[in-house]
């Protein structure tokens, strides 16, 4: 204090006070997470960095930044920053800059930088980076749609690819209301109440009568207050004659609505009777040409309620019923969406008293409805504004026919020798595969399996009863891979892999001598002699026929009845 003047002292110390008191009061910029406030830098002011200096590692990164991106991946759907608030990274892609794309070392964090700014090796890494993740992303939809997984299958608009000028743009969906489940049955009286139903035909067949599903359905309805007359002499094969019996009973009866408990046969009597009984009239107008008149249905039917017991027809989502005019020795339906049934209740349950042959034949059935369904011309072949009720394959249809192809060549097998879950399967794919060729249609097997049906001569199959007849599922079997090996569809190759093969006739053929499906049309009675017969009656179905992915003429029939002989 020696040579300062007592007034110097008292002019200094509060300067030193206040700097002192400066510096121990943070800096209102900063706070607690940033560490202690950094010691005055002395060197000059010449000398100073402009800007804080960041440790960088080898290639001149920002340590700091990586250190962040690192402690930004252990938290992937949100960061901190440094006051500690919660902050979603932006969605951005691979090389842009934004928040969650891949940083590329050596080059700080922060804004894109052009491209010229880039190194060659950096726009190459990119490329080969977005090059990697296209890959990937094929290989991923290529899985999907070789081997989709439940119902959830990959769905496509590749049918509206192309379409050329004058050709159909839109599909139609079309469903019954289905219920699906074990002790759904149960509910029959309920919905037959809720749908207004006083007095029901109930259509069963006489072996049915005996099982314990008829008596849980019929007390299902007593218990709800509705009247139920029993018709059980329908056909194991619908013929004209049960068709005008089950139509005369009910129009007799005076019943407004229907209940059918059995499998296509059953159901397909009930749609009969149910439309000539509302609007009488000779058996053939409202059959399909050139066999009938095809007229349209007048108007609305009465409710349906059909209770499938088999897994194959699909008969119980479709507007469609399929009978043998024996006087024209010839197979022919009814084809209108007023047939089809205003609901339908699938208890799998019912399928555990099934014999393997009927499980055989009718899984037959829902393989040739899916395959067909799914190789039946694209809907946008035909010309605009036609819009059939077999419309051809599309997006919708293509969903279904997938999953129960996908369904059956897993546990066809199974479900013949007699695991119930197995069976159960098999029911859900028939009601799928319905659904699907309700609204695209089949093709070629069917119009050849009427023939093969309707001119049998000496067949008598096991686990039915003791008569002459080809079951419907063998008779459509027996003339399937001979028609998707000749045609030789596109989607052959996905269809195979969906039943766990390679080629789709090979696999077809190696699923029937599994469970016992005749070989070829030989095994059911026919030899190469009847072969212009069985061209002659398939030439009428050209409903079915027109529904083909190509066109099919008299040659052609001959030429795969030939192939359809036999396969071993």
């Amino acid at each position: 204090m020696r040579g300062r003047s007592p007034a110097t002292v008292l002019r200094v110390a509060p300067h030193r006070r206040r700097r002192s008191a400066r510096r121990d009061r943070p800096d209102h910029r900063r706070d607690e997470h940033d560490g202690p406030p950094p010691g005055r830098d002395r060197r000059p002011r010449r000398e100073r960095s402009r800007r804080p200096h960041h440790p960088r590692d080898a290639h001149g990164a920002d340590v700091r930044a990586l250190d962040r991106r690192d402690r930004a991946r252990q938290v992937p759907h949100a960061v901190r920053d440094g006051a500690q608030r919660l902050v979603r990274p932006r969605k951005g892609f691979p090389g842009r800059g934004h928040a969650g794309s891949q940083h590329v070392p050596g080059r700080p964090l922060g804004r894109r930088p052009a491209d010229g700014d880039r190194t060659r090796r950096e726009r190459l890494a990119l490329t080969r980076a977005a090059v990697a993740r296209r890959q990937a992303r094929a290989r991923s939809r290529a899985r999907l749609c070789a081997r989709p997984v439940g119902a959830t299958a990959t769905v496509s608009c590749a049918h509206l690819v192309a379409i050329e000028a004058g050709c159909e743009t839109a599909f139609t969906v079309d469903a019954s209301r289905v219920t699906f489940g074990a002790g759904c049955l149960a509910e029959i009286g309920a919905r037959a109440r809720a749908a207004g139903i006083t007095r029901a035909a109930l259509v069963t067949d006489a072996r049915l009568r005996t099982l314990p599903w008829f008596d849980e359905v019929a007390s299902s309805l007593r218990a709800a207050g509705v009247d139920a007359v029993i018709f059980d002499e329908v056909a194991i094969e619908p013929t004209d004659a049960s068709f005008e019996a089950a139509a005369r009973f009910a129009f007799e009866a005076r019943v407004d609505g229907y209940v059918s408990l059995g499998g296509g046969s059953v159901i397909d009597t009930a749609k009969a009777a149910n439309l000539y009984a509302t609007y009488p009239a000779p058996l053939r107008v409202y059959v399909n040409a050139p066999v009938g008149d095809a007229c349209a249905i007048p108007g609305p039917l009465a409710p349906h309620i059909a209770c499938p017991t088999t897994s194959g027809t699909g008969s119980e989502v479709t507007g469609i019923a399929i009978f043998d005019w024996l006087v024209l020795e010839a197979k022919t339906g009814i084809a209108s969406p007023r047939l089809r049934p205003t609901e339908a209740l699938v208890d799998p349950r019912v399928t555990q008293t099934l014999p393997a042959q009927v499980v055989a034949a009718s899984g037959m059935d829902v393989l040739s409805h899916a395959l067909e369904s799914f190789t039946a011309r694209a809907f946008t072949s035909r010309q605009a504004g036609a819009r059939p009720m077999s419309q051809g394959s599309n997006p919708w249809s293509d969903i279904g026919c997938r999953e129960a192809l996908r369904i059956l060549g897993t546990h066809l097998v199974a479900a013949v020798q007699g695991d119930d879950h197995a069976r159960a399967q098999v029911m859900w794919a028939a009601t799928l595969a319905g659904i699907a060729f309700g609204n695209s249609g089949v093709h070629v097997p069917h119009a050849m399996a009427y023939a093969v049906a309707g001119r049998v001569r000496d067949y008598r199959p096991a686990g039915y009863p003791d008569a002459v007849l080809v079951p419907h599922g063998v008779a459509v079997a027996v003339n399937t891979p001979a028609v998707m090996r000749q045609l030789a569809h596109a989607r052959n190759a996905e269809a195979a892999q969906l039943l766990g093969g390679e080629d789709l006739a090979t696999r077809v053929v190696e699923l029937m001598r599994a469970i016992e499906i005749p070989n070829g049309i030989a095994g059911v009675g026919y030899t190469a002699t009847d072969i212009p017969a069985l061209v002659a009656g398939t030439l009428p179905q050209q409903r079915l026929l027109a529904n083909a992915p190509c066109a099919i003429d008299e040659a052609v029939l001959h030429e795969l009845f030939e192939r359809a002989l036999c396969y071993w």
